[in-house]
């Protein structure tokens, strides 16, 4: 979904989760579960965090704000089809927050 929007991402992959990175920090780690989602937890600039949180949740995905800067969510195969291009303007934030 990244690289539609010329976003090149390097994924580093733990024992607990996949850590995804561009040029800058990690801004977004994925937790797979054996049921078939996934948690997310993505860390973007405090003054996006809640505009991010409330566009997941108007399209219906169950999202949270966590601290200051980070917003945790659980998504599914058909979530992601589904709500492909809010999942991609909150990656896109992710990112712009990791370059600073």
């Amino acid at each position: 979904m990244l690289r539609q929007i010329e976003i090149e991402p390097r994924l580093t992959y733990n024992r607990s989760h996949i850590a995804l990175n561009t040029v800058g920090y990690n801004f977004c780690w994925f937790h797979p579960r054996k049921l078939g989602n996934c948690h997310i937890e993505c860390r973007v600039s405090e003054e996006t965090r809640d505009a991010a949180v409330s566009n997941l949740q108007s399209s219906g995905i169950d999202a949270s704000p966590l601290r200051n800067d980070f917003i945790t969510f659980g998504i599914t195969v058909q979530t992601l089809k589904l709500h492909q291009a809010v999942l991609v303007d909150v990656l896109k934030r992710a990112e712009e927050w990791s370059k600073r």
